[in-house]
């Protein structure tokens, strides 16, 4: 998922907060994967402010405990491949997992994974289904992708 719309100035751009048609369009998003039972066992997320309060209002409406929420500042400002190998080391016990991070590497790895180009919109998000059995070749087993 990429965060929400963010305002456009603040002390450091890791700062910025999402504005209010950004906290709306996270709690559409938040609804449509409500409506899809979709309710991830781990978020993990850039600690940008943007993408933790996207991160934190999307575990929020899926009733997703805060302690399920992983804020990393290493995902800030990863390339497409080095989100890839962050998904790669998530535990076996977590079935599903949401990653929040930042454009353009969020849109470049589900493009990447699907062959499809996809410019991914604030909020926007893609459901990636892969027909591994381990988080450590997720991407070679792409069963399904839908986007939002």
């Amino acid at each position: 998922m990429r965060h929400g719309h963010a305002e456009n100035w603040a002390a450091t751009d890791f700062a910025r907060c999402l504005t209010a048609d950004g906290l709306t369009a996270v709690g559409a998003a938040a609804a449509i994967l409500r409506s899809l039972a979709l309710r991830p066992d781990l978020i993990l997320s850039s600690s940008a402010a943007r993408a933790l309060q996207t991160a934190e209002r999307v575990a929020a409406a899926l009733g997703i405990p805060n302690d399920r929420i992983m804020a990393e500042r290493s995902l800030y400002h990863m390339d497409d491949d080095t989100l890839l190998r962050e998904i790669r080391h998530t535990g076996d016990e977590f079935d599903t997992l949401m990653m929040v991070g930042h454009n353009p590497a969020v849109s470049a790895l589900a493009s990447g994974l699907t062959d499809e180009m996809y410019g991914m919109r604030p909020a926007g998000f893609a459901v990636l289904t892969d027909g591994g059995d381990s988080w450590g070749t997720f991407g070679e087993r792409i069963s399904s992708a839908r986007y939002f």
